[in-house]
């Protein structure tokens, strides 16, 4: 009942507050920096792969964010982009964008990959640009978000579905969405339970040069 989460919700008050408290000063995330979408995200995949799930993304080996060959301007011979220079970068800390992935990872770990007799789980990732910001998406196809669930809620400081159960004080969310606004960037949760992937993070992060 209501009376209920809002009972819960008090009784965790204190330790809401406390990492809420610590996570809004300036803690050590580094400066920002250019961030190479796919080398960042194949890196992150090879040092957190596990038992249980296994990391997916839309992109071929052969394919790259980089270009083949020097790029001149030919009315004045300038060199514009070297031989290897990334085409589309983000601009933002990498260790905070980490933080990020670890949020999303973990959620779909805890949330959507409860049924342990399955042997399918998935987490997939793609990005692409909208020519002002870098869209980073990470799907899961877990267990569905239930449907009277407000999305926006679950990026909210104190909501978790299975609030005060298993140690959960419903922070992820909310460090996900206060990171992300942190540096400029935005984050929004897609919920499509009728098909394969029902969960997807959307990351938007700014964009600091596209070719």
């Amino acid at each position: 009942t209501v009376g209920e989460a809002v009972a819960i919700l008090h009784s965790n008050l204190k330790t809401i507050r406390e990492q809420v408290a610590h996570l809004t000063e300036d803690n050590d995330w580094g400066a920002c920096e250019y961030i190479e979408p796919q080398d960042f995200i194949e890196t992150y995949e090879k040092k957190h792969a596990e038992a249980g799930f296994r990391f997916v993304h839309v992109w071929e080996e052969y394919e790259s964010n980089s270009f083949k060959e020097d790029v001149y301007d030919k009315t004045t011979g300038k060199l514009i982009f070297q031989k290897g220079e990334s085409m589309n970068t983000a601009w933002f800390p990498s260790k905070a964008l980490q933080q990020v992935l670890d949020n999303i990872v973990s959620n779909a770990r805890e949330h959507g990959f409860r049924d342990k007799n399955r042997c399918d789980y998935k987490i997939c990732t793609s990005w692409l640009t909208d020519g002002l910001n870098m869209i980073i998406r990470i799907s899961n196809n877990g267990v569905p978000i239930i449907a009277d669930v407000n999305t926006d809620l679950i990026l909210t400081y104190g909501y978790s579905s299975v609030l005060n159960q298993n140690g959960h004080s419903g922070i992820g969310g909310g460090e996900i969405a206060e990171i992300m606004h942190r540096f400029g960037g935005d984050v929004k949760i897609i919920s499509t339970p009728d098909k394969h992937f029902t969960v997807t993070y959307e990351l938007k992060l700014p964009l600091a040069s596209i070719y």
